[in-house]
This record gives structure tokens, C-alpha cells and sequence, in this order.
């Protein structure tokens, strides 16, 4: 696969790695480890926003999987029993003809923001008569051009309207998305905007897709968020809501906001992660406790975690008052810290 930024090439010596390349110079960037032989790839085309490069490949099992071409490894199956795939020359659309039908992700993306409401931005067109070895040979626009197992070239055409929202997105154009998604009135096209304003922190045009696919749990979130005070916070947990709980945590440690980033450890129960934090930074070892113990009186069940029962014999009796008198000084910090972001703005 080739882009004019990255060349990515499947390692002749060991078929289960990809080697990423920069193409003037040559230097590597990086090797890709599959669990499988990769049998073909692809990258996306120029990304909007950069770092948002994708890799596609099909293994032996004929799965499709995607996954980012810089930082963490983290690759993702789209499909099984796939025969061909290609990605869109001028959108970030991903066709594949799968199991006797062309399928088109029309925001692959969504994976890695929104994994649930990917299943609802694709579309899918049976093609049984082009047989099992046929290819697809062009992705533009709205049309993909597949050659059939018998050489005939045939033509299938897809919505227009998601690279329309897509334009739109990228261009920060959100009331322009609203409008044409009002107007198509399409529950696909809406998960498509909802997945891309996460993508790009729009939080109110997130509500507002999220609303319109009856997804009554992530519109709720998406107001909760809203309502903090702080842009990391905020941005912790748009973070959080793409499964990037570590990122979450640590943007929240460097930024100084080590209470939320030991309560939000506490919601996801990671309590030793939160044990961590708060004995490294010496803060709020007694409001982890408190909370704590008061998880376990509510399931009824005693201390398993090593290290939080011998914090509990440091400590001994935690004093409530006290543990909601900081917290209350910390939610009023991040007020005056938020009040301050905004006057700035």
C-alpha cells in the first residue's frame, strides 16, 4: 500500500509483519505485527487531520482488519470472508466485497471513536455474480468499479451523502452537517455525524446525532461533559468514551488534576490504578479509601486488594467530613480554573 506520505509493505522474510516506510527518504517508521499472514493492504487516502493515516489488510483467514499507521498498535476486524477491498480516492470511505455483497464503511473511523454505532455507517449491496475472485479496481466518489471473476467490469454506486457530511466535519462546517442530515432525514448518515463531531470534540452536534438515533446513554453523557469545567476534563472524557482510559488518566496527572483522575479510576474500579496515583502523588489516599469501603459495604463483601489493606491499617477510620471537604476545595479549584479558561477565550 502507498500514500504520498508512507509506503507500507508486507516483510517477504515473516508475512505476519508490516513494515511502514517513509518513501523519499527510505527510513522506516515503524513495523506492524499481525497474528496471521497479511495477504493485502491498502492505506487511506490524504487524511483531513494528521495522525488519522489508516491501515487496511486482509489476512489468510480472509478477515479485514484496520488500524492506525502511528502510536499504539491497535487493530480491529471489520469483516470475515473477504474477497477484495479498497479504500475511497478522495473520502475516508472503505469498500470490501464480503460474503456475496459490496460493503462500504462509510466512516471506518468510527472503530476506533464509537464502536457501537459502527454497525449502523455501513451499507451493504448484494453481489453475488461477481464471483469469488473479483477485485476492485477504482472507489470514487460514490461509484466502485469491480472486475468480475469472468474479466466483465461492473459498476455499483453508494450514497453521496456521507462524503458531503464528511466535508463538512473536516471543514468545521457542523450547522451545515445538521442541516443536510435534517434534510435526508437517514439514521446511517446521523450515526456517521455523530461518530465524526466525538471525533472532533463538537460536543453539541454530537447531542443532536446522538438524539436522533434514540442513543439516549451518549447523549446523556455528551451533556455531562459538557457541563465541566475544564478542557481537560472535557477532554479526558471524550478520551474515556473512546475506550482510551490510560490517555484519559494521564492527560488528566500532567494537567494537575490528580482527584479526577483518581475518581475516574475509581468509576472504571480500577482501584489499584487509583491506589497508584494517589500514593505517588501523596493526595487523596483517604478519599480513595472512603470510597472504597464504601463500595464494598454496598456489595457486602471484605478487602481483597493487598495493598488498600494495609492502607486501610495506615489510615485507620476515614473521616467523611473531612474526604468531602477536599473534594468540594477540588471541584472549586476546577471551577476557578474553569471560569478563567472561559473569560480567556
Amino acid at each position: 500500500g502507498y500514500a504520498a506520505d508512507l509506503l507500507a509493505i508486507v516483510d517477504s522474510a515473516d508475512p505476519k509483519v508490516v513494515r511502514l516506510f517513509e518513501p523519499l527518504t527510505g527510513r522506516q517508521l515503524g513495523t506492524l505485527q499481525h497474528t496471521l499472514e497479511v495477504e493485502a493492504l491498502a492505506l487511506s487516502s490524504a487524511p483531513a487531520v494528521k495522525g488519522t493515516r489508516r491501515l487496511a489488510f486482509i489476512d489468510r483467514n480472509r478477515d479485514l482488519h484496520i488500524t492506525p499507521t502511528e502510536g499504539v498498535q491497535e487493530m480491529v476486524k471489520l469483516q470475515t470472508m473477504v474477497d477484495t477491498m479498497r479504500w475511497s480516492s478522495d473520502n475516508g470511505s472503505l469498500a470490501a466485497i464480503a460474503d456475496g455483497s459490496l460493503v462500504i464503511w462509510y466512516y471506518p473511523e468510527a472503530v476506533f471513536v464509537d464502536r457501537d454505532v459502527l454497525p449502523a455507517t455501513i451499507s451493504r449491496q448484494p453481489c453475488s455474480d461477481v464471483g469469488k475472485s473479483s477485485e476492485i479496481l477504482d472507489f470514487v466518489g460514490t461509484r466502485a468499479t469491480i472486475r468480475r471473476s469472468d474479466g466483465a467490469i461492473v459498476t455499483y454506486a453508494g450514497s453521496p451523502y456521507p462524503a458531503m457530511v464528511e466535508r463538512f466535519a473536516n471543514a468545521k462546517e457542523w450547522e451545515s452537517a445538521l442541516r443536510l442530515c435534517r434534510y435526508v432525514k437517514s439514521p446511517m448518515l446521523w450515526a456517521i455525524l455523530a461518530a465524526m463531531a466525538v471525533s472532533g470534540k463538537e460536543l453539541h452536534t454530537a447531542e443532536v446525532a446522538y438524539a436522533a438515533i434514540d442513543a439516549v446513554d451518549k447523549l446523556l453523557f455528551m451533556s455531562h461533559v459538557k457541563e465541566l469545567p475544564t478542557n481537560e476534563a472535557r477532554e479526558a472524557e471524550l478520551l474515556l468514551f473512546r475506550r482510551k482510559r490510560a490517555d484519559a488518566v494521564q492527560l488528566l496527572v500532567q494537567g494537575g488534576w490528580v482527584y479526577r483522575a483518581i475518581k475516574m479510576c475509581i468509576r472504571c474500579f480500577a482501584w489499584e490504578q487509583a491506589y497508584d496515583i494517589a500514593r505517588m502523588h501523596a493526595k487523596h489516599l483517604d478519599t480513595l479509601l472512603y470510597h472504597r469501603q464504601k463500595h464494598l459495604a454496598a456489595i457486602g463483601a471484605a478487602e481483597t486488594i493487598p495493598k488498600l489493606q494495609e492502607l486501610a491499617a495506615e489510615l485507620g477510620v476515614v473521616d467523611e467530613a473531612a474526604v468531602k471537604e477536599k473534594v468540594q476545595a477540588e471541584k472549586e479549584r476546577e471551577r476557578a480554573r474553569g471560569g478563567q479558561q472561559v473569560g480567556s477565550q
